[in-house]
């Protein structure tokens, strides 16, 4: 018998490690793209409100570049403290606007 395989679903609740998770069966930069153009097709067929696809996008957007950061040569060092920064800025400041969540997110990471 075959052990049941878990494919990843986006959806808008979809977090930046569950993502993350998703891109880290990418093997090259090149499959890591078109894993994250199939994301972005994925993205534009959920039915949501515009706030919700965006704040989705920026969650896989962040995903993306830290695995792109991991072909980079940068590596996982930091990766579980900024991913948990990152998501407790969108908990805790889910009224902002996602340009304004993208921008808290990205000054935690210079602290």
């Amino acid at each position: 018998m075959k052990p049941e395989v878990h494919r990843f679903e986006l959806s808008i609740n979809s977090t930046i490690s569950e993502v993350y998770s998703h891109f880290t069966k990418a093997n090259s930069d090149q499959i890591l793209d078109r894993m994250f153009e199939g994301l972005q097709k994925k993205l534009r067929k959920i039915n949501c409100s515009e706030r919700e696809r965006e704040c989705t996008f920026i969650n896989v957007y962040i995903a993306y570049g830290k695995r792109q950061e991991d072909f980079d040569g940068k590596g996982k060092a930091c990766e579980i403290l900024s991913t948990r920064r990152i998501e407790s800025i969108i908990k805790t400041h889910s009224n902002l606007s996602p340009e304004d969540l993208l921008g808290e997110a990205l000054r935690s990471l210079k602290q």
